[in-house]
């Protein structure tokens, strides 16, 4: 499954100087407008816009503003009883700078945007009404154990924008999911999401008091405790010329905080040399990062960093020491480099339930190449495809200690 890390901002637009002349082209090319709507969403998952759409109910005419930096596209075209859109995107000098299609409702958009070139096409998804807003607390990642039948651990992240993303791992079974606050502080979430066996969980978290939850699995109640918790830090540069956005867990460790600086700079650095960018260079890059917790104790942390751009994506685990705050190599762990290779042959013969012959095929042909330790046992990881997603599969205790370093093993509570 896609680890889809989704952001919308609800977005604050101010008219500006040249809104007058863009007003005025409308009218126009109009003559009459007999509707008139103004839409914010986002294009391509995360890049935050603003649509403003005339019609005369034959026509349409309006323009797209990119949140980064103001910038204003126009936009003409036709449309149809059912909503249905060929537009044409414009910039200030008339020249074309892209196409837009899809359906356009009085509540919501959903459009394609497709270069010139037709080499790159996004989606915008806009409405005239934005989510729950969470105005009373702060991004956060949270570690939490439910007392549930079967047992259940969740890595939970709240960006802070009416959204859940993260993971539940049911009884050594690694499951993504997204959810919604239902409520401004998101004390008040659900999600719903399928086991690797087809069965379905629906699941809805109450905040009972600063460390508990009140769950409801399948409409069945149970408690759950947050062991453990650590600000989300969310970061971004919009600008026309492409988007880069990152999130990651704030840790106690200087040699991590000083890794996502690295990774950080390494992805602005290229958007920052697209500063004099042509009209012709439009979201030429698209980086999205972020850092999620598979494992938390006393003792240890342990994550994934992944990240996608227009070229490819990049995936390494992590390991945190808490008490040394100590980031530790994972090669290290190993008792010889060929570990890497015997937990993948061993993750993938413990496959017996993917009905998807391409999901299969691509695990088979990619391995799981990325190990990391929990109290579980080791999870063996593929890499991050921006097609198939990802695969986390959990060896036993036994065969876990098979490729960990003995010193190690206190660690990890084997």
């Amino acid at each position: 499954m896609k680890f889809i890390f989704i952001l919308l901002f609800t977005i604050s637009f101010h008219l500006v100087s040249s809104q007058a002349d863009i007003e005025h082209w409308m009218t126009d090319q109009l003559g009459t407008i007999a509707w008139k709507k103004t839409y914010e969403g986002v294009l391509a998952d995360y890049h935050p816009v603003t649509i403003v759409l005339a019609s005369d109910k034959k026509e349409i005419a309006g323009y797209i503003m990119h949140r980064g930096d103001q910038q204003k596209h126009r936009l003409f075209g036709q449309w149809d009883n059912a909503g249905l859109c060929q537009l044409q995107e414009r910039d200030d000098n008339d020249r074309l700078t892209g196409y837009i299609t899809g359906i356009i409702k009085d509540d919501h958009l959903s459009l394609k945007w497709i270069s010139v070139s037709q080499d790159k096409v996004f989606d915008i998804q806009a409405a005239t009404e934005g989510l729950i807003k969470v105005s009373s607390s702060k991004p956060i990642t949270e570690w939490i154990h439910l007392s549930s039948e079967p047992k259940m651990s969740i890595s939970v992240q709240k960006p802070g924008n009416g959204i859940v993303v993260g993971f539940a791992n049911i009884e050594g079974s690694y499951v993504r999911f997204d959810g919604i606050c239902l409520d401004g502080s998101c004390s008040f979430w659900k999600t719903s999401f399928k086991d690797t066996q087809g069965k379905e969980y629906n699941l809805q978290m109450r905040l009972k008091t600063a460390a508990t939850y009140k769950a409801s699995l399948n409409d069945v109640a149970y408690s759950a405790s947050i062991l453990h918790t650590s600000p989300l830090e969310i970061r971004h540069i919009d600008k026309t010329a492409g988007f880069v956005d990152f999130s990651f867990p704030v840790l106690q460790c200087k040699a991590y905080q000083e890794w996502i600086e690295t990774c950080w700079n390494k992805e602005t650095g290229k958007l920052d040399g697209n500063e004099d960018w042509h009209w012709s260079d439009r979201l030429v890059l698209r980086s999205s990062g972020w850092i999620e917790i598979v494992d938390e104790t006393d003792d240890y942390i342990t994550g994934l960093f992944t990240n996608v751009s227009n070229e490819s994506s990049r995936r390494e685990a992590f390991l945190v020491f808490k008490k040394d705050e100590e980031m530790i190599p994972l090669d290290g762990l190993l008792n010889s480099s060929e570990d890497i290779i015997k937990g993948s042959a061993s993750a993938f013969s413990s496959i017996d339930d993917i009905r998807d012959e391409q999901f299969y095929s691509w695990i088979e042909d990619a391995g799981y190449s990325i190990l990391l330790p929990t109290e579980q046992g080791v999870v063996m990881a593929t890499k991050f495809n921006a097609v198939f997603g990802d695969d986390l599969r959990l060896l036993s205790i036994p065969e876990s200690k098979k490729l960990i370093k003995r010193k190690y093993w206190r660690y990890f509570g084997w």
